[in-house]
Order: structure tokens, then C-alpha cells, then sequence
């Protein structure tokens, strides 16, 4: 019986593109490979691996085929055939960076979490060479992370499938908040891989105003779960905070180009829903909450080098009420 389940999702991916991933597995030490299963699930008939193109390893590979329903379905699909009493998602392109690092997974399991944070590697290609990022308690991505199975069944966690961006933000968002034990290593054991053919990773410069109404709506579903689940704080922090995002980013002069008008009007949409349902406990949240999101709202715009407020916060929240009522 497995006891880590590595799930692993593609579409139409070959497997020239897996196989970095595969390769890193093999090069395990310090770990019995029998305690491994990959669950390979390919999201739609097409481009589907063979048996043979995966060729024998020295751990478990189930590969199966679902419908086509998007990466969180794939996922969810994952969650309740694994095997294994630990989880972690990985892309099929990416890959584990040294021999030891599921030596470090597994003796984080050995001591139990149901959530296991560790830092990550990011590569970008930078002037015909390549850039590494490593980021450091990130607990947006799901890179690096692993999850124990039936914390995920018993809390009924699940990647939103309304959602085609920021879907694993939202996971991690609950996921960490209904935790009560969370591991966290240091030392990087993923390497999120560049993909030529990934818009998030290609597009970064308009990535953001091209999907910042799913980026709402993924805060929106958060927002609520956070409410429902009884986080009282982390939900007003969760209101305020996405308030002054919005507030700086609309602001942006990548928002404020013409030829993003209609991304923009999309995002603005959005917003207003937003606005709508949670306005009146916005109005609730205390001035020291709403300022703090505020500042470092603000303290972000910066660090992203603009800092243009063309109409204070006060007098942009007025006008968005005016404008909703009309």
C-alpha cells in the first residue's frame, strides 16, 4: 500500500514533457520506492499516454484517462482514488530538484501534518540564460506542498471547479486555514519548470488584467468559505484586504490602457458583485483592519513600481456605491 499519492495531471502533454518529472522520481534515495504511487491522469481522451511511452518504473504509475473537465476536476478525481494517506499535486512538467527530497517528505510524514508546506524553485528564462527564483513559505501555489488524504475527505476540501485560475490559491486558502498541524521545510525539493507554452508563465506582463476577474471571484468563494466555516477575523481581513487590492490595481497603468478596456470592464464587473455582497460587513470591519489592508495594498503597488492615486479611498468606495445604485 502506497503511502504518498503524487497526482499528477496533463492534457494532451507528450511524453518528452513528463519525463523530467518521472526521471526525478527514479532518483530518489534514502526512500523505499514501493511506498510510492504517481497517479497519472490524463484530462481527456486525446494525447493520452501509453504504458508503453511511461515504461516500467520502480514505483506504482495508474494511468488513467477522465473527461475532459479542467485541471481542479483531474484533481479532484485524484483526492479520492489515491492510494496513498498523503498527497501531493505536481505538474507534469515540473519535478523534484534533488535526491533527498522526498527523503524530507516522507520523514515529515513520519512525524504527521495535514499540511505540508516547503520552498520551491521557479526558473525564468533572462537574457538567454535562466533566472531561479526560490520562494519561500508560499502558500499560494501548489508547488512543494503536500496534504494529508483524509484531512482533504473530512474537511471536504476540493479544488473549485468554476474556476480556471487561481483554483489552487483558493485550495490552499482553506486548506491552511482549517489546519491544525502544518509542517513547513526549508530546503527546496520542487522545481516549478518553465513552459514555453504556459500563458501564466509567457504573459505574465498581461496575465493579471486578462484574468483579474477570476483572481476576484476566486477571493469572492473565499470570502464566503472563510464566513461559512465560522473565521470571523479572517474573513473581514480576507473583505478588507481585497477592497484596497482593488482599489491600487484598478489604478495600475496597465489597467488604465486602452486597449485593456474590455479585460478591465470584465474585472470591474466582477468587483461590483463583490462589492454587493459584501459591502454592508465591510462597513462593519474597524478602522485599524481596514487601514492596515490598506497600507499594505499600497505597499505592494509600490514594489511593483507605480504608486499613482488619482482619487483617495475614501472618495473611489463612495464612488462605487454610487455607481452600483444607479
Amino acid at each position: 500500500m502506497a503511502k504518498l499519492t503524487l497526482v499528477v495531471t496533463h492534457y494532451r502533454e507528450p511524453i518528452e514533457t513528463c519525463s523530467f518529472l518521472f526521471n526525478s522520481i527514479d532518483i530518489q534515495h534514502g526512500i523505499n520506492k514501493a511506498d510510492i504511487e504517481v497517479l497519472l491522469i490524463n484530462d481527456g481522451e486525446e494525447g493520452a499516454l501509453t504504458d508503453e511511452e511511461i515504461g516500467k518504473r520502480s514505483y506504482e504509475v495508474r494511468n488513467i484517462i477522465v473527461p475532459h473537465g479542467g485541471v481542479s476536476a483531474a484533481r479532484n478525481y485524484g483526492i479520492e482514488q489515491a492510494q496513498g494517506e498523503y498527497i501531493m499535486f505536481c505538474d507534469c512538467d515540473d519535478g523534484f530538484i534533488h535526491n533527498y527530497g522526498l527523503h524530507l517528505v516522507f520523514s515529515a510524514m513520519a512525524e504527521g501534518f495535514d499540511v505540508m508546506n516547503s520552498s520551491f524553485i521557479e526558473e525564468a528564462p533572462l537574457d538567454g540564460g535562466w533566472k531561479i527564483f526560490r520562494r519561500d513559505k508560499n502558500a499560494v501555489f501548489i508547488h512543494g506542498k503536500a496534504y494529508r488524504k483524509q484531512f482533504l475527505l473530512d474537511n471536504h476540501l476540493r479544488f473549485d471547479t468554476d474556476l480556471y485560475f487561481c483554483e489552487d490559491s483558493l485550495f490552499n486558502c482553506i486548506a491552511f486555514q482549517v489546519a491544525e498541524k502544518t509542517k513547513y521545510i526549508e530546503t527546496p525539493i520542487y522545481l516549478w519548470a518553465w513552459n514555453d507554452a504556459s500563458t501564466v508563465r509567457t504573459d505574465r506582463e498581461n496575465i493579471c488584467i486578462r484574468k483579474y476577474d477570476q483572481i476576484i471571484l476566486m477571493r469572492t468563494k473565499a470570502a464566503r468559505e472563510l464566513k461559512r466555516r465560522g473565521f470571523t477575523q479572517q474573513y473581514k481581513e480576507s473583505i478588507c484586504s481585497t477592497m484596497a487590492d482593488c482599489y491600487c490595481d484598478f489604478q495600475e497603468p496597465l489597467f488604465t490602457k486602452p486597449g485593456n478596456k474590455p479585460w478591465r470592464e470584465r474585472a470591474e464587473k466582477e468587483f461590483k458583485k463583490f462589492y454587493r455582497e459584501f459591502s454592508h460587513d465591510f462597513m462593519t470591519c474597524d478602522s485599524e483592519l481596514i487601514g492596515k489592508a490598506l497600507l499594505e495594498a499600497r505597499a505592494r503597488a509600490y514594489e511593483n513600481g507605480y504608486r499613482v492615486e488619482q482619487i483617495d479611498y475614501k472618495s473611489w468606495l463612495k464612488h462605487i456605491k454610487n455607481d452600483i445604485s444607479i
